[in-house]
């Protein structure tokens, strides 16, 4: 299946947008998302000095203290982040001043460098934490007018010191991200962006200029001109998925639209109602219904779609498909998700109808796999139950579980661990795995026999390159299963 196939069809939007309706948000809110996605993470808190936190433009003195805290997911908490991506990897400002760190170095010197420079020259390292900083977040809300003139500088002046004094506090496991606040009177408060009118502000001056485009008549993707929107149909200012969805992109013809910059506001334009409901869809979508764990680098979404027109009775159903799915297995929410995220589908997903996303994420780039819509709960569990069958038929103990989410896991694994060291080998892979699972999805044949010869090519290599007998027996176990199973389900679509 070739990889970034195009996305042509309504039926997977119209979802994404009407999932926006299992939260009751407006105005920004429908903008946000968390900042991290692992929940076990850090926040280093940066409380600004100001002089009026009401003010439009902000008066800033300098830093007054910083401090790390455990991350937080309460669900106010995304408000008072005021997050949201980055329209690009290579733009010199972001909708709110939140950092990424990621992990601290374990070498405490190492790390003190990657936040403070070489020699603590910071300005002379643009590697460095604090340089980036300055130049990719903050600069901006000064040349904006959202800072007055040499906030930046009295900012820059502090903030080597302050939080220069955390840094040996930090956990090596967890990622990290730098939020600048507002010290309220006394220090004992720490304002988030979403609570200072000035962070707002600025929001709303990035997502009106850069994603709606108002204002900017010449901008690729602009609101300026009023069109029919293509889900939803109403007349008035619309705008471009792009700014949803970056593998929607005007330079590609594989990715919808995928024609030239001259046409792109021509082809599917959106509006700005329907935008907003597209991005608190997706935000919902990589909150409650995405899988990252089955196969390697590859998220998958799937979005449900209602059968019939009771918006009530679809809002319960999600509600207790994600219940179920936060109270499975063990360990946090997330991993319950993880492990039984297609056994959950199949059992709990009566009434709705699913449409599969595969995409992975390559820095800022999101490169779509393929898609399968309209699939039914029926179908999953239709291949739940032939991989339970394909194991007793070979008569095989599956360490990984016995529902559809272990035969995937397995599916993959078993194809990863023949492939080698070798990436471009692990590459090609990984995509015979997503083109089985394609088949699988849309109800058709399995290539089982290009499966088998993938496997009997690559055994012998795989078994001299292998001292640990008891790897090379799982291997082969889960093979045969595999095969059985796919026959299993070949013949089922008979």
């Amino acid at each position: 299946m070739a990889e970034k196939e195009v996305i042509s069809d309504m039926g997977f939007l119209s979802a994404v947008r009407d999932i926006s309706l299992m939260e009751r948000k407006s105005g920004i809110e429908q903008q946000l998302k968390f900042p991290m996605e692992n929940k076990n993470g850090g926040i280093i808190r940066v409380f600004l000095d100001v002089d009026d936190l009401n003010a439009k433009q902000l008066c800033i003195n300098g830093v007054k203290k910083v401090d790390v805290i455990d991350y937080r997911t309460e669900p106010e908490m995304k408000v008072k982040y005021l997050w949201r991506e980055r329209v690009g990897s290579n733009v010199f400002w972001g909708f709110s001043p939140i950092y990424k760190a990621g992990k601290p170095l374990a070498d405490v010197q190492k790390r003190k460098e990657s936040f403070l420079g070489k020699n603590g020259d910071w300005l002379a390292d643009k590697d460095c934490h604090l340089y980036k900083i300055r130049l990719r977040i903050l600069n901006d809300y000064e040349k904006e007018g959202f800072f007055s003139s040499g906030s930046v500088d009295r900012i820059m002046r502090d903030l080597p010191n302050k939080i220069n004094e955390q840094l040996e506090s930090l956990d090596k496991r967890k990622s990290y991200i730098v939020v600048f606040g507002i010290a309220t009177v006394g220090d004992d408060e720490f304002l988030y962006p979403g609570e200072v009118p000035c962070f707002v502000s600025y929001f709303e001056h990035k997502l009106s200029k850069e994603v709606f485009g108002l204002g900017d008549t010449e901008s690729k993707g602009s609101a300026s001109d009023e069109k029919r929107c293509a889900l939803c149909g109403k007349r008035g200012k619309t705008t471009t998925l792009d700014k949803i969805f970056k593998f929607s992109t005007f330079d590609k013809v594989s990715i919808l639209p995928g024609l030239s910059e001259l046409e792109a506001t021509q082809v599917f334009p959106i509006c700005l109602d329907c935008q907003a409901k597209l991005s608190a869809g997706r935000e919902y979508i990589e909150r409650n219904l995405t899988n990252v764990s089955a196969i390697g680098g590859i998220r998958i979404w799937a979005v449900p779609e209602q059968l019939g027109n009771d918006s009530g009775k679809f809002r319960q159903l999600v509600r207790n498909l994600i219940e179920n799915f936060k109270r499975d297995a063990i360990g946090t929410p997330g991993e319950k998700t993880e492990e039984k995220y297609f056994h959950r589908l199949a059992r709990d997903g009566q009434g709705l109808i699913f449409h599969f996303l595969f995409w992975e994420k390559n820095n800022s780039q999101e490169l779509v796999h393929f898609m399968v819509e309209d699939v039914p709960p029926e179908r999953l569990a239709f291949l739940e139950t032939a991989w339970k069958e394909a194991a007793s038929v070979t008569n095989s103990k599956l360490v990984d579980g016995s529902n559809l989410d272990s035969c995937i896991r397995s599916l993959y694994r078993t194809l990863y661990s023949i492939a080698g060291k070798s990436e471009v080998e692990r590459s090609v892979l990984r995509d015979f795995v997503l083109e089985i699972v394609g088949h699988l999805l849309s109800g058709t044949k399995a290539p089982v026999k290009a499966f088998k010869q993938i496997i009997v090519s690559r055994l012998p290599g795989f078994m001299h390159q292998n001292e640990n007998w008891s790897e090379v027996v799982t291997v082969l176990n889960y093979a045969l299963t595999l095969v059985e199973f796919m026959n299993i389900v070949n013949e089922g679509l008979l």
